[in-house]
């Protein structure tokens, strides 16, 4: 009688490189997340730098997304906190800033759905970072002074990720207040 032991079923040269491709690349993402919170982005690069395949790289960051050892969510969570009051930016500049961290877009979409306006931000920005100029430019009543602060507030907000137009109309309204 022969007995046959699925267990004792030997894997393909191709299935145990795979397995151990996998194993190598886990354990280094797992190290380089061990030493602080990372996104989805930031460990594939590391990965890819590190001559994984895609394909393998794909496979371990789903897994770890799954065990709970990416952090997407605690980066944008961190990065909507910080850029407030006199870091204060738009929306399109938090978008590009969780993008360059390489965080999801799906979850970059909810947190930036759960923010504040873009108008507020402003606000706080001109309110925390710029208050004495934007004193300055409610204060002035003569149109060429008033005109060259404007100019500076814009163009500062500029650097934030705020547009011209936005800029111009959120001083305007407050001009007329």
């Amino acid at each position: 009688m022969i007995y046959w032991d699925y267990n004792q079923i030997k894997k393909s040269d191709e299935d145990t490189e795979k397995q151990e491709l996998l194993s190598k690349c886990r354990t280094a993402a797992i190290q380089y997340l061990a030493l602080r919170t990372r996104s989805t982005g930031q460990c594939q690069k590391k990965l890819a730098a590190d001559n994984f395949p895609k394909y393998i790289i794909d496979e371990v960051l789903q897994q770890l997304d799954i065990d709970g050892y990416l952090s997407d969510n605690e980066m944008a969570e961190f990065v909507i906190k910080s850029r407030r009051n006199s870091k204060a930016e738009s929306h399109l500049a938090l978008r590009r800033r969780m993008k360059n961290l390489g965080i999801k877009e799906d979850i970059i979409e909810t947190y930036l759905q759960s923010n504040v306006s873009d108008k507020v931000l402003l606000a706080e920005l001109f309110a925390n970072k710029f208050s004495s100029l934007f004193q300055e430019y409610v204060d002035t009543e003569e149109p060429n002074e008033k005109y060259n602060l404007k100019v500076k507030l814009v163009r500062k907000a500029n650097n934030r990720g705020f547009t011209d137009d936005f800029c111009i109309n959120f001083l305007n309204q407050y001009a007329n207040k």
